[in-house]
């Protein structure tokens, strides 16, 4: 995810197109682990903001 700020473009999360394969089982595999933890940003949010 990315942020356009007073433009500034600046990158928020990490790129996980490596762990393709990782995300496509935890979002549908019945034999997926438990193992995918979600990670969450807190930002905040300023007019403008795209």
């Amino acid at each position: 995810m990315y942020r356009l700020r007073a433009g500034h473009l600046e990158q928020l999360t990490r790129d996980h197109s490596n762990r393709r394969c990782f995300l496509n089982g935890c979002l549908g595999s019945p034999h997926a682990g438990s193992d995918a933890t979600p990670e969450v940003l807190e930002t905040d949010l300023q007019p403008g903001d795209v």
